[in-house]
């Protein structure tokens, strides 16, 4: 047990939690960014599916009939908006927390 203690020790002084910390960041950034741009390239590459998709599901049902289509065919482009914004928004740094919500909330 104090052999554990002594080498926990020895790692503790020698590693730099700042350092961690940034490296961690980093990481989760590319990671997210990359899971928000891979959805919004697949959407593009894709979006007949996806307008199908919605009308599906049923979006838009509850509007007026003229407007569904609409609605149902333009929320590919609300989505692939939201996603890149939000990406150019963390990589630019203008609004990273911003950037951040953006792509959950949408």
């Amino acid at each position: 047990m104090a052999a554990l203690a002594t080498v926990l020790q020895a790692i503790d002084e020698r590693v730099s939690l700042k350092h961690v910390h940034r490296r961690l960041q980093a990481f989760a950034r590319v990671l997210i960014v990359g899971t928000f741009m891979d959805d919004a390239l697949r959407v593009m590459c894709d979006y007949r599916g996806q307008a199908a998709t919605m009308k599906s599901v049923g979006w838009g049902v509850s509007l007026p009939p003229g407007s569904q289509a609409a609605v149902q065919s333009l929320m590919p482009s609300v989505f692939i908006a939201t996603q890149t914004i939000g990406v150019l928004l963390i990589l630019t740094r203008l609004a990273p927390q911003a950037g951040w919500l953006l792509p959950v909330g949408g």
